[in-house]
């Protein structure tokens, strides 16, 4: 994350750009912060088999800003991502390390009396790869509201809850799984499968479908 300049064009701050890289997606925005300020954000999802912390503090990377963002530049050159997002890289000075981690959501969200219930990540820890993870968040907390204001007690209205929206999470859950393994393909067929499979999904419109159909609300 840099603050303060920009490093992007004037005429592209208003603009998302994304690309898919040797084993990575990556993501380059621009948005105003506390007092107007501008700041750049870079993100890139590289998939390993390296076990991370899932930081949910989300703490600055281990080492010196310095060390962070030579991490950050080594990780976009390996996946040959653009100079565009290079450059941005370099002027970070916030560099913040998340691992993402496929959680099973068989688990229970309400505690047996229905006293304790968890909504949002804590309940189904949604992958970053259709962007769901605060559209589900707010969709769990109305439809726990209006549980508890239908139902007669409190058991029923967590056990309304969790089953309904169970129902919903699970398919745009695995969709957002399924993305991120294409998104993240490695090598040189790896690769040449993901682009062709994802220009193939664009022109039939079943990438749009994907996107939007995760983003309908269904409480």
């Amino acid at each position: 994350q840099s603050g303060g300049r920009s490093a992007r064009p004037a005429s592209e701050r208003a603009e998302m750009h994304q690309w898919f890289g040797d084993g990575a997606y990556a993501l380059l925005a621009s948005y105003r912060g506390v007092g107007g300020r501008l700041y750049d954000q870079v993100v890139v999802c590289e998939r390993d088999d390296t076990e991370r912390e899932e930081n949910a503090s989300y703490e600055r990377r281990a080492g010196t800003p310095e060390e962070a963002r030579e991490a950050l530049i080594a990780s976009a050159r390996a996946a040959r991502l653009p100079k565009e997002l290079l450059d941005v890289a370099m002027r970070s000075e916030r560099v913040i390390e998340v691992g993402a981690h496929w959680h099973d959501i068989g688990v229970p969200w309400t505690s047996p009396l229905g006293s304790m219930v968890l909504l949002g990540d804590a309940a189904h820890a949604m992958p970053p790869f259709l962007g769901q993870g605060c559209n589900q968040a707010m969709q769990d907390a109305w439809s726990l509201a209006e549980s508890l204001a239908s139902e007669q007690t409190l058991l029923s209205a967590t056990r309304r809850y969790e089953s309904s929206r169970r129902e919903a999470v699970e398919p745009v859950l695995q969709k957002s799984r399924f993305i991120g393994w294409l998104e993240t393909q490695s090598g040189s067929l790896g690769t040449l499968a993901r682009d062709a499979a994802l220009t193939a999904a664009g022109k039939l419109g079943v990438a749009e479908f994907i996107f939007v159909d995760g983003a309908v609300p269904r409480v």
